[in-house]
C-alpha cells in the first residue's frame, strides 16, 4: 500500500498524504523546486503545486486518447478482466499472454493483436477499466463511452470491426437556393445536419454555415465536423451541378 498512488487528498490518511507527496515530487511538481527547473524566460510556471498536478495529469490522459489501442468488443472485454482492482493490470495474466502462452479467454487472433500492444497501450486499457468500475457497470455508458470521451470519436466507431466515422453519415438530399447548396446530412443515430456551401465562382466555393442536432461530437477528434463533412458535400455539390447541365436546369 505504501506504493499506492492515491490522488484524492480529502481523504484524512496519513498515506494518502505521502502517495500525493510521494507523485509531485516523482514529476517534479514541488512548489520548492520551481525555481531549479530551469525553464526559459518564455515559460510561465502555475502557480501552485495543485494546479501543476492537474495541468500534467490532463497531459498524460491527452496522450493516452491519442494512443488508445483499436480493437474488438471482445478482446477489451477479455482485457478489462485483467484488471484485479480498479486500474491495475494483474501482472501475472499480462505475462501469461505477452509470452504467448495460451490463454483461455482468448482466440489466437486476439492472442496476436494482444502481443502486438506497447506499454501505452497498456496504460490505456487500465485507465478505461478504472473508468468502467467507476461507472458502477453503467451498461448505457460502457467501454464504447469510455473510449469516446478519451479519443473524441464517436462511440459508435471505436472498435476496431465496427463503422468508421464515414460509413456512420450519409448524405441526404442536396438542396439548391440562389448561390447556396445546402447538404442534408443523418448520422446513424438518427442526428441530422446541414451544412451550407457558397458558390464563389464556376470553380470555386465556400463554406457558408453549418448545423447539427447532436451536442456531442461526430467527426475525428482532430477536426471539426464542419469540416469533416465539407470534402464529401462539395463533391456531391459538383456532382449536382454536372448533371443539372447535362439536363439543361442549370
Amino acid at each position: 500500500m505504501d506504493d499506492a498512488i492515491v490522488l484524492a487528498r480529502n481523504v484524512d490518511c496519513a498515506k494518502s498524504n505521502a502517495a500525493y507527496a510521494k507523485i509531485t515530487q516523482l514529476a517534479s511538481l514541488m512548489d520548492e523546486d520551481a525555481e531549479i527547473l530551469g525553464h526559459s524566460f518564455y515559460y510561465t510556471s502555475p502557480e501552485i503545486g495543485d494546479t501543476r498536478l492537474l495541468g500534467l495529469l490532463d497531459t498524460l490522459i491527452s496522450v493516452i486518447g491519442l494512443h488508445m489501442p483499436k480493437m474488438t468488443l471482445t478482446q477489451w472485454l477479455t482485457l478489462v478482466s485483467l484488471v484485479c482492482r480498479p486500474g491495475v493490470i494483474d501482472p501475472t495474466s499480462l505475462c501469461i499472454m505477452k509470452s504467448g502462452v495460451y490463454y483461455t479467454e482468448a482466440s489466437k487472433e486476439d492472442l496476436k493483436v494482444f502481443s502486438e500492444l506497447q506499454p501505452i497501450h497498456w496504460l490505456a486499457i487500465a485507465l478505461v477499466a478504472n473508468r468502467l468500475h467507476a461507472a458502477d457497470n453503467d451498461n448505457c455508458y460502457g467501454i464504447s463511452g469510455i473510449i469516446s470521451e478519451y479519443t473524441g470519436e464517436p462511440h459508435e466507431c471505436v472498435y476496431a470491426d465496427g463503422p468508421t466515422i464515414d460509413e456512420c453519415w450519409t448524405l441526404r438530399s442536396i438542396q439548391h437556393e440562389g448561390s447556396t447548396y445546402t447538404g442534408h446530412w443523418d448520422f446513424v443515430d438518427g442526428t441530422k445536419a446541414e451544412l451550407k456551401i457558397a458558390s464563389i465562382d464556376t470553380e470555386h466555393f465556400s463554406l457558408a454555415g453549418f448545423k447539427c442536432e447532436a451536442t456531442r461530437h461526430l467527426a475525428p477528434a482532430n477536426t471539426s465536423m464542419s469540416f469533416f463533412l465539407f470534402p464529401a458535400t462539395l463533391q456531391a455539390v459538383e456532382e449536382y451541378i454536372d448533371s443539372k447541365a447535362d439536363n439543361n436546369l442549370v
